[in-house]
């Protein structure tokens, strides 16, 4: 998988105040906006009009930038060397409501584990924002087949309260696959998620509103 980050993230200092609005972003100011080649990793079973899927990648980046607000403790207008870590792990069934000869539309639900860490350092001085999340989605899945070739879209979200962040969480994904023989597929597609939360981090308020989105390929072997 090749895939980035965006957007940004505010986290509170050792005071009693904070202020949401005040975000420093992802790529100008982290900078944290390369394009990374990512571990990526697929499993999917089909029974009858049953689907089950378990997939998960990680996202690790390493950047340099100029801080716009205060993050933490670190003054803005600092130059920090940043980190960010993500990881994503999920499984989701659907059961086909509706399907004809070459196409089929599936509802179900997911259970996703994801895992952030976005870490400045500067002047002696880390911090930090490490939240995890096993967010509970509704699904939906939907598939057409062409002859050998299958595409597809899968789009899971919900507004939560889970782990230590209250907020939206989206996964969606536009895939497609060539069946190059009963035992062999080449795959490939788009993913797009969402964190749009705010919560505890180490005892710190955080407020994010972060996409990671790329592309995958790979080859299949189907049992």
């Amino acid at each position: 998988m090749i895939s980035r980050a965006n957007g940004d993230i505010a986290l509170q200092g050792s005071g009693p105040t904070f202020n949401s609005n005040a975000k420093n972003d992802v790529a100008d100011d982290f900078g944290l906006g390369d394009t990374t080649p990512s571990a990526f990793g697929r499993l999917q079973a089909d029974a009858d009009n049953d689907r089950f899927r378990i997939e998960g990648f990680t996202l690790n980046t390493d950047g340099e930038g100029v801080l716009q607000e205060n993050y933490g403790d670190i003054l803005a207008g600092t130059t920090v060397d940043a980190s960010l870590r993500f990881f994503s792990l999920g499984a989701n069934w659907n059961h086909a409501i509706l399907r004809g000869d070459n196409w089929r539309l599936g509802a179900g639900l997911q259970a996703s584990f994801v895992s952030l860490d976005l870490a400045a350092r500067a002047l002696g001085r880390r911090e930090e924002t490490v939240t995890q999340a096993l967010v509970p989605m509704p699904l939906v899945d939907g598939e057409l087949r062409l002859g050998n070739v299958a595409v597809g879209v899968t789009f899971a979200g919900m507004y939560a309260d889970v782990g230590d962040a209250t907020g939206t969480f989206l996964d969606g994904e536009l895939y497609a696959r060539w069946l190059l023989s009963s035992e062999f597929q080449i795959f490939g597609g788009y993913r797009y998620i969402v964190l749009d939360a705010e919560g505890q981090a180490s005892d710190r308020r955080f407020d994010a509103d972060l996409t990671i989105d790329g592309v995958f390929f790979g080859v299949g072997v189907c049992f």
